[in-house]
């Protein structure tokens, strides 16, 4: 893609022709830099982390194999990058809140523009569905600014939309103990 041009075929924007048409790139931080800010969440009772290598640009990601099925997992993923160059915030948001709604059949159930740590945030949830599964994902995106450069984190929780009540508790605790340390 040329920079300044969005071709893309969806027509309703999304958190990468935002990056696009801005000419900025997102490149995953790794966990052993020491010089990035360091992204965590709790790794939760019946949870599992995954090695770096099955999920390559993914800073973390979790899984709740024991209340999966056959097809699916429950799964947390965080992304963290820096960008190229700094962006206008507002716009990155309402970019990456725009990319929920590509989702097929998306119904958003909320949405927040609040800090978050006090860092610009956006938190979203909703259900998809995908054949006859309806899943829920809940996303939090934050903009962190250190030393004059963008960091990008992202955490997408999604379970199937029918959950426990025990596994509704557990993406609770996961999006509430994201920490984020510059």
């Amino acid at each position: 893609m040329t920079c300044g041009v969005n071709d893309s075929s969806t027509g309703r924007g999304s958190l990468q022709d935002f990056l696009d048409e801005n000419c900025l790139r997102c490149s995953p931080c790794r966990t052993e830099d020491p010089s990035v800010p360091v992204v965590t969440v709790p790794l939760l009772p019946g949870w599992t982390r995954l090695a770096p290598e099955f999920f390559p640009g993914a800073w973390l990601v979790l899984t709740a194999p024991g209340a999966g099925s056959e097809t699916f997992t429950p799964n947390a993923v965080v992304l963290h990058g820096e960008l190229s160059n700094r962006a206008v915030v507002d716009d990155l948001l309402e970019a990456a809140r725009k990319s929920s709604t590509l989702l097929p059949e998306w119904r958003e159930e909320e949405v927040s523009f609040a800090d978050f740590q006090g860092r610009r945030s956006l938190f979203v949830s909703g259900s998809f569905a995908v054949g006859d599964s309806i899943f829920a994902a809940t996303s939090r995106f934050v903009v962190v600014d250190r030393c004059g450069r963008h960091y990008l984190t992202q955490l997408t929780v999604t379970t199937f939309a029918d959950t426990s009540e025990a596994l509704a508790t557990d993406v609770m605790v996961l999006n509430s103990a994201l920490d984020i340390q510059v």
